[in-house]
């Protein structure tokens, strides 16, 4: 919440703006103004968003690298295989996480309200690509990091076990 209040603020209007000064004020004026529970708001959409994440990240992985060693009779520790499987399970991830993130973001950041409420108004007010909004940022974001975990870890796995992970 603290993170998200403070990058969203540059945005809002100069006589709306919390300003806050560093994390801890942050933390503490968000605990004091609207409520410890306001600290959690928001928390389903993320944990929402860390399952897609993962679903979309280990599901897609683990598929596009058999289809891809199955049609092109690539090895399976191959760093292209990988490279690629990862890409395509960085994107997936990012376009199921996406709709979470956002309303994770508008729930932290915005007026209080509920996670079906957030999604009506949004989906009213900008139409059902604003749940979508940002993926290009997020997909060079979540991509780097998912090829260099994916790679790291089949390689790690072949050393340690003999044989890649997934």
């Amino acid at each position: 919440v603290v993170l998200v209040r403070m990058t969203s603020d540059s945005t809002r209007a100069a006589e709306h703006r919390r300003n806050y000064k560093n994390a801890g004020e942050a933390l503490l004026r968000i605990a004091r103004d609207d409520g410890v529970a306001a600290l959690w708001s928001g928390v389903l959409p993320t944990v929402g968003r860390g399952m897609l994440i993962n679903m979309g990240q280990l599901g897609f992985y683990a598929e596009v690298k058999g289809q891809l060693m199955t049609r092109f009779d690539m090895a399976p520790d191959s760093l292209v295989l990988m490279f690629a499987g990862s890409l395509v399970a960085s994107f997936m991830a990012n376009a199921l996480a996406m709709p979470a993130d956002v309303v994770k973001s508008r729930l932290q950041s915005g007026p209080p309200m509920g996670v079906m409420s957030c999604i009506k108004s949004t989906a009213q007010a900008e139409g059902i690509g604003a749940f979508w909004s940002g993926f290009g940022p997020a997909f060079s974001k979540v991509a780097p990091h998912t090829v260099i975990s994916f790679v790291m870890l089949e390689n790690l796995s072949r050393i340690v076990t003999g044989k890649t992970a997934l």
